[in-house]
């Protein structure tokens, strides 16, 4: 089950690449587990292997790497 709907999602990440916009970012990391959760409901939570959440302003979906 979805940690919360489609359209929160879009929301979220759309309000995130707007934020970008207005600063002049074409792309951000997000490292810390919890935003990463926050923004996809992804949680993959790992002490060893490395995660990130890859947005960028001209895609509507983030990168989950």
């Amino acid at each position: 089950m979805p940690a919360f709907s489609k359209q929160e999602y879009r929301e979220r990440t759309a309000r995130l690449r707007q934020l970008m916009a207005e600063r002049g970012i074409d792309a951000l990391l997000v490292l810390t587990e919890s935003n990463m959760n926050w923004l996809t409901g992804y949680e993959g939570y790992s002490d060893y292997v490395p995660q990130l959440a890859l947005v960028c302003q001209d895609e509507e979906d983030p990168w989950l790497i």
